[in-house]
C-alpha cells in the first residue's frame, strides 16, 4: 500500500465519530437552530401488504415549539402547531382535529428533536444502522431505539456529515409499518409566526383530542 493511501486510510479512521458522537452533534444542531425550513417527501410503507404510499411538501420548524407541515401532493394537508395548540387538517374532508401540544408530543416523540426539544442521548439506545442502505455517499446512519414505551419501535437517521443535518428519518412500528421522511434543502431561515397560525375555517368538524 502506498504512503498516500495509508495516509488517507489514518486520516478518515481519525474523523469516524461513534453513533453516540454523531447523535451528539446531531442535537447540539437543532437545539441551536432558531427556525429552519426544508422540502419534505414521505413514503408510508404498509408492514401487511407492502403498499407504499407517497406524500411531499414543505416543513418550517421555529422555537419554541411551533412547526407546519405544509402537505402539497397528492392533496393538500396541513398539520400545524403555533406553539400551544396542535392542528390537523384535511380540507377534502372538512375536517380538524385539534390537541395541546403536550399531548403532542406524547404522540409525536419521534420529531422533538427536529423543534430542539427532547433528547437523543437521553431518550434512545443509539447505534450505527447497517440494514438500510444510505441515499447519500459517506452519510452517517444511526438506529435509534427509545428508552421508554413509545408508539414505534426504533428510528433510523441518515445524517449529513458536513452540517449533521437529518436528511432521512424512518419510524418503525411494532407491526412492520414504516414511514419515511426525506428532507431535502434543509436551511436556516426567517419565518414570520403568522405562518404557525391556524384559523379553524367555517363549517368544517371538529375534533378534539
Amino acid at each position: 500500500m502506498s504512503l498516500f493511501l495509508v495516509l488517507t486510510v489514518l486520516i478518515s479512521a481519525a474523523v469516524q465519530l461513534d453513533p453516540e458522537s454523531v447523535a451528539g452533534r446531531v442535537q447540539l444542531v437543532y437545539e441551536g437552530s432558531q427556525s429552519l425550513r426544508c422540502e419534505f417527501h414521505q413514503l408510508y410503507t404498509s408492514g401487511t401488504t407492502g403498499k407504499v404510499t407517497e406524500a411531499s411538501g414543505e416543513l418550517y420548524l421555529k422555537k419554541p415549539g411551533k412547526m407546519r407541515w405544509d402537505y402539497r401532493s397528492p392533496e393538500k394537508k396541513l398539520y400545524v402547531s403555533d406553539g400551544e395548540t396542535v392542528y390537523w387538517y384535511i380540507p377534502a374532508d372538512r375536517q380538524v382535529t385539534r390537541m395541546n401540544l403536550a399531548q403532542a408530543d406524547q404522540e409525536q416523540s419521534q420529531i422533538l428533536f427536529l423543534m430542539g426539544r427532547g433528547n437523543l442521548l437521553r431518550d434512545f439506545e443509539i447505534s450505527a444502522e447497517e440494514r438500510f442502505n444510505p441515499l447519500y455517499e459517506n452519510s452517517y446512519l444511526l438506529k435509534l431505539v427509545p428508552k421508554g414505551e413509545e408508539g414505534f419501535d426504533y428510528l433510523v437517521l441518515e445524517i449529513n456529515p458536513s452540517d449533521f443535518f437529518v436528511e432521512r428519518m424512518i419510524v418503525v412500528d411494532a407491526f412492520g409499518n414504516s414511514t419515511d421522511y426525506r428532507f431535502v434543502n434543509i436551511r436556516p431561515a426567517e419565518i414570520q409566526d403568522d405562518i404557525f397560525s391556524f384559523v379553524i375555517p367555517r363549517g368544517v368538524e371538529v375534533f378534539d383530542q
